[in-house]
């Protein structure tokens, strides 16, 4: 099996549109990244940094966006690492299967969107950093 690896993580920029008092993001052609299966937002509610994400997906390909606030995001392959400052609706990441990746929330009220190319499985998911590594053979 071929791992992804932390080249195949991309920024992506996505269109923002100034209409009438409001923006617009557009997303168009994800399908040239994967067909959404399941999308979810987390929106932080405490007054507090908070620490999300902590895992790998084995076969779950996603695209992660910050519409509101701010996070500092981590990839890693088990022998690079690449962070990512998403503070603006304009920014998304692609996340192949395969990548760690750790979220780290900067402000109260912060909105997380992710477009994932499969349905919730949890045995898809490895959530120990040493068993990560242990995947990927390193």
């Amino acid at each position: 099996m071929k791992l992804y690896t932390i080249d195949n993580v991309k920024l992506i920029n996505l269109k923002v549109i100034d209409s009438n008092n409001a923006y617009v993001n557009v997303f168009e052609n994800i399908d040239k990244y994967f067909v959404p299966k399941r999308i979810f937002t987390v929106v932080l509610k405490e007054y507090q940094e908070d620490e999300r994400g902590r895992h790998a997906h084995k076969i779950d390909h996603q695209i992660v966006s910050c519409p509101f606030g701010s996070i500092k995001f981590t990839v890693k392959d088990g022998m690079n690492t690449k962070t990512f400052h998403i503070d603006n609706q304009s920014k998304a990441v692609y996340v192949p299967s395969h990548i760690w990746t750790e979220t780290d929330y900067l402000k109260i009220n912060t909105t997380v969107t992710c477009y994932c190319s499969h349905n919730y499985n949890e045995k898809n998911y490895i959530r120990n950093y040493e068993e990560f590594l242990k995947f990927r053979e390193l």
